[in-house]
C-alpha cells in the first residue's frame, strides 16, 4: 500500500480514537478515594492500526520533549513493543491505558475496574495515556533504564532495566519475546 495512504489511514484512526474517548471520564464516581469511570475498550483488534497509532503518538510526544526525530522514532518503537506485550497488541487496552498500568490508592487521575477485577489507570485521550505511561517509564524508579534508552537506543537493554527495577519478573522468555515483539513493531511502522 502507498505510504502516504497508510499515513492518512493512521491519522484517521487516531482522530477517531481521540473522538471516542470515554464520556464518563468527565464524571467519575469516587470509591475509597479513587475516581472510577466505566471501563471502555480503546485498543481494538487491528494490531497494525493499533501499533501505528500508538507509535505515532509516542514518537510525537517524545519529539515534543526535545528528542530528535530518529531518536524519538526508535524510543517509540521500544515503548510500543512493551505496550504490545502488556495489551496483546491492543486487544486488552482500556481507557487509553497503553501500558496497562494499575491504578493505586492516591493516583490523582481516573481509574477503571476491568473484567479481571483489578483497578487500572484510565485516560480521556490517547495522548493523555501516552504521556502518563511515558511519564512513569522516565520517572524515578525506571530513570536509569530510560536514560540508557535515550543515550544508546538499545531497547532490549532498556527492557532488561525496567524489569530489574521491578516492572515485572525477569525471565529469559520475557526478554526473548520482547525482542521479537520489538522487531514486529519496527516492521509494522517502517522504523
Amino acid at each position: 500500500m502507498n505510504p502516504a495512504v497508510l499515513a492518512l489511514a493512521a491519522l484517521a484512526v487516531l482522530a477517531l480514537a481521540s473522538r471516542s474517548a470515554p464520556a464518563a471520564a468527565t464524571n467519575p464516581q469516587r470509591d475509597n478515594g479513587m475516581n472510577y469511570i466505566p471501563a471502555v475498550r480503546t485498543g481494538g483488534t487491528d494490531a497494525v492500526a493499533w501499533t501505528r497509532t500508538r507509535w505515532s503518538a509516542a514518537r510525537d510526544f517524545l519529539a515534543a520533549q526535545g528528542y530528535d526525530a530518529a531518536r524519538a522514532a526508535s524510543m517509540a518503537a521500544a515503548v510500543v513493543a512493551q505496550w504490545a506485550r502488556e495489551t496483546g497488541w491492543g486487544r486488552s487496552e482500556w481507557g487509553y491505558n497503553v501500558g496497562n498500568v494499575k491504578g493505586y490508592q492516591g493516583w490523582p487521575g481516573t481509574v477503571q475496574r476491568l473484567p479481571d477485577g483489578l483497578t487500572y489507570r484510565a485516560h480521556a485521550t490517547l495522548r493523555d495515556g501516552v504521556a502518563s505511561v511515558i511519564g512513569l517509564l522516565e520517572g524515578t524508579r525506571y530513570r536509569a533504564a530510560w536514560d540508557q534508552l535515550a543515550r544508546d537506543g538499545d531497547a532490549v537493554l532498556w527492557y532488561r532495566g525496567i524489569i530489574a527495577a521491578g516492572y515485572h519478573p525477569m525471565t529469559p522468555e520475557a526478554l526473548s519475546e520482547y525482542a521479537s515483539v520489538r522487531a514486529r513493531v519496527r516492521e509494522k511502522v517502517g522504523a
